[in-house]
């Protein structure tokens, strides 16, 4: 029996693989590879998925018989990824493939459940060099009606100079609902059970504040929070302080916060495979603050 096309899953069509962000009654939104997205009938692209599949059998049967007892006898091999390449660092994803499941975003986010034995998933944020990390049912991989927005998650970014990941948060310029996590996170900043282990952290991963303001379409400042900051003193940042400030944020504005590292583009290159393991460290060293943002 056909198998229905899930969301958050890759198939093919005649245009090329794609990801199947969202389904809606007998339409289905797809994203290829080339990052276009198109709205098909599901209909139809269940009819070429199961052409694809007969295909598949049909040449699996017609295969000779020692090569098929190859198939079943040979272990699976790993999955091969690719590491970052130098023309990867931009401010868009433009001939890149580094966001796919072989590439190195794949790479961290199979590291990130491996090495948590938790069933993290990934989202790559549409048109941008980002891709976002989180454990369902507090992340949506298809991020359906931007239901990330309001969820603390794990980011990878780079730009045209940096590698930047880390812990990221979000507080609307709205009237938030109890979907949100941000009171959460404003909560979390105040327990010594938290704030303990990201003092260390701090240090261990070479991690800082950064927190951004913006008013409608309009950036108002990028702030990095390190020494010299009214809020960072004797070597860490002043938990209440920064707490405080941000929950003084005026309700029109819209913030990004992040705990992230950031790494010149040479030395993240260096890295090659490696690079993933550096990541998925931090992002384990930030596990106390990622969970004590879930709602209750």
């Amino acid at each position: 029996m056909p198998q229905p096309l899930e969301s958050g899953h890759r198939y093919r069509n005649s245009y090329g693989e794609y990801e199947l962000v969202s389904i809606d009654g007998m339409w289905a939104t797809v994203r290829y590879d080339s990052g276009q997205v198109k709205r098909h009938l599901l209909a139809a692209l269940e009819i070429h998925q199961r052409n694809a599949d007969r295909n598949l059998a049909a040449q699996s049967a017609a295969a000779p018989p020692k090569a098929a007892r190859a198939r079943q006898t040979s272990p699976r091999a790993p999955r091969a990824y690719s590491p970052l390449r130098p023309d990867d660092f931009k401010l868009n994803i433009n001939g890149t493939t580094w966001r796919r499941r072989e590439g190195f975003g794949g790479q961290v986010a199979q590291q990130l459940h491996d090495r948590t034995g938790r069933d993290f998933r990934s989202h790559a944020v549409f048109q941008r060099p980002q891709v976002l990390y989180g454990q369902p049912p507090r992340f949506d991989p298809s991020d359906t009606d931007k239901f990330n927005f309001r969820r603390a998650k794990f980011e990878v970014r780079l730009d045209d100079e940096t590698l930047s990941y880390g812990f990221y948060i979000e507080k609307s310029d709205q009237a938030m609902d109890s979907t949100w996590e941000w009171p959460a996170f404003l909560a979390a900043l105040g327990r010594a059970d938290v704030t303990g282990p990201l003092a260390a952290a701090l240090n261990v991963h070479a991690l800082s504040w950064e927190i951004a303001r913006s008013r409608g379409s309009d950036l108002l400042e990028t702030r990095a929070i390190t020494a010299g900051d009214p809020l960072f003193a004797n070597g860490a940042p002043l938990w209440d302080a920064l707490a405080d400030e941000l929950a003084t944020t005026p309700a029109n504005e819209w913030l990004d916060v992040r705990l992230r590292a950031v790494v010149p583009r040479d030395e993240a290159l260096g890295q090659g495979l490696n690079l993933a393991s550096t990541v998925v460290a931090a992002f384990q060293a930030l596990l106390p603050l990622y969970d004590a943002c879930a709602r209750p």
